[in-house]
């Protein structure tokens, strides 16, 4: 198995407390952009009505005496308070553990009692219920020579996480020293979960495993 860039951070901060050799949220950023996702260093407050996305890890959460969730989340670009309301939390406190990356949806403002930026958030996910609920496809890529000997060990991945709600499925593959996209059929909708993607990557490496969005 391929050692991908999640799996040795996992590794080290299982083993030393610690990520060493870079931030969690390196892994996600080509996936967080192309769903639309901005950094937090260059964000400004948006107009009334207007929504940014944003993702970032869990670093601290706490609550006020309204029931209302202050969560600070960080995405190496830097750090950002976003704050649920008492229903919100209700609905998300599963999210609210570990190091998980959360992305998060609402308006910017600026707030005078912290001197800084922070969000309203309307809709909150994990990474997986924005795949679920905004990506359009997932694209698998072999190498050359790789096309028979994986894509039977890649079936067998793939059947659990077979769902018609899920997302379509393309694959790269070689013929004649060609690479060609080829979609699957309709029963071959997958719901791209963590633990399906992580294998993947671990069979395919990083660059062979892509969430489309658009």
């Amino acid at each position: 198995p391929v050692l991908t860039d999640r799996k040795r951070l996992v590794m080290e901060k299982e083993s030393l407390g610690l990520y060493l050799s870079g931030h969690p949220m390196h892994v996600l950023l080509p996936e967080l952009r192309s769903c639309g996702c901005r950094p937090i260093a260059g964000l400004k407050p948006t107009a009334y009505g207007e929504r940014t996305l944003i993702a970032g890890m869990l670093v601290a959460w706490r609550t006020d005496k309204s029931g209302r969730a202050q969560v600070l989340l960080d995405d190496s670009s830097g750090r950002m308070e976003v704050m649920l309301t008492a229903e919100l939390l209700a609905d998300h406190r599963h999210l609210l553990e570990g190091d998980k990356v959360l992305v998060a949806e609402g308006g910017i403002r600026h707030d005078k009692f912290r001197d800084g930026l922070s969000m309203q958030v309307a809709t909150l996910y994990d990474m997986d219920s924005l795949r679920q609920r905004r990506a359009k496809g997932l694209v698998l890529s072999m190498e050359p020579g790789q096309n028979v000997p994986k894509l039977l060990a890649m079936s067998h991945m793939l059947s659990p996480f077979v769902d018609k709600s899920g997302v379509r499925l393309w694959m790269d593959v070689f013929l004649q020293e060609h690479r060609i996209r080829l979609r699957l059929s309709e029963d071959w909708k997958i719901k791209p979960r963590d633990e399906l993607l992580d294998a993947l990557r671990e069979m395919l490496g990083d660059t062979g495993v892509k969430v489309m969005y658009e």
